[in-house]
């Protein structure tokens, strides 16, 4: 590892940058990313019983026992600094991405706002057609307005009073009362 490849494994392990992404496949390099990121190394072929290290910022040290995984999602079992076991990543199964599902998932919800922006549409051109109606009804009614309030008016007539003879309550409740009189007294 040359000065430039330690100063950059330097600036992963701090943060300062994204680790550099080794395929599983460039194996003959001997390195490979984790999915933590640690940068892992190993001579020759990567086999069952191959020494593992690590690279850190105090340099290359034995990798501790347990499961690292890959970026690729190979799982190597590590006991004693060796590789125990390889378990190669899981191929996603056949069938719809997520995207695809994403977008199955949208289709019905796309239908309905089609149809709720045609109702919409529909509701907004029959609100257009009412208050033309209305409109047009007022401008009627203004019109009658304006012409009743533009005719002449007649003179207030006399009112004929010969159909309606006009008396107060006391006459009306005397005339009562003697009329019973004279119907009782015979």
């Amino acid at each position: 590892m040359d000065i430039k490849e330690k100063f950059a494994a330097i600036k992963v392990l701090l943060g300062m940058e994204a680790p550099a992404a080794v395929p599983q496949e460039q194996a003959a390099n001997n390195t490979a990313n984790l999915k933590d990121g640690t940068i892992i190394s190993w001579e020759g072929e990567l086999a069952v019983g191959v020494a593992v290290t690590q690279t850190t910022s105090e340099g290359t040290q034995p990798i501790l026992d347990g499961a690292i995984e890959f970026e690729d999602g190979t799982i190597l079992e590590v006991k004693d600094s060796m590789v125990a076991s390889i378990t190669e990543a899981v191929a996603p199964e056949a069938g719809n991405t997520p995207m695809e599902d994403f977008k199955a998932a949208l289709e019905p919800l796309e239908k309905q706002i089609a149809d709720l922006q045609k109702l919409l549409s529909d509701t907004e051109q029959l609100f257009k057609k009412e208050i033309s109606t209305l409109k047009t009804g007022l401008a009627g009614t203004v019109e009658l307005v304006e012409l009743m309030n533009n005719t002449p008016k007649k003179e207030d007539a006399p009112v004929n009073t010969s159909f309606t003879k006009q008396t107060d309550k006391n006459e009306q409740i005397q005339k009562l009362a003697e009329a019973f009189k004279t119907n009782f007294k015979k």
